[in-house]
């Protein structure tokens, strides 16, 4: 069993079996023919990420601007729904 999803897909450069992956982590390696998906199956990941900052930190300009730009590239994914814990 591995942890880290680098070496997961090492792994099966290496020859040692299949993976379940995760797009887009694993889209590169398929999209370049290292990797094949032989399967016609997507599943659909089900954990979710918090972004959280100290209550009053949003009024930092340079803090805004990470959060700002944190939730535009997750909203850009296959993300549901983010939630503002502030």
């Amino acid at each position: 069993m591995f942890v880290d999803s680098n070496v997961i897909v090492q792994a099966t450069i290496d020859g040692q079996g299949v993976v379940l992956g995760i797009f887009p982590f694993v889209q590169a390696e398929v999209d370049n023919g290292r990797r094949i998906c032989p399967l016609d199956i997507t599943l659909e990941p089900t954990r979710t990420f918090h972004l959280l900052t100290r209550p009053g930190m949003r009024t930092n300009a340079r803090i805004k601007t990470v959060c700002e730009w944190l939730e535009e590239e997750a909203g850009g994914s296959s993300a549901k729904k983010l939630t503002h814990l502030t």
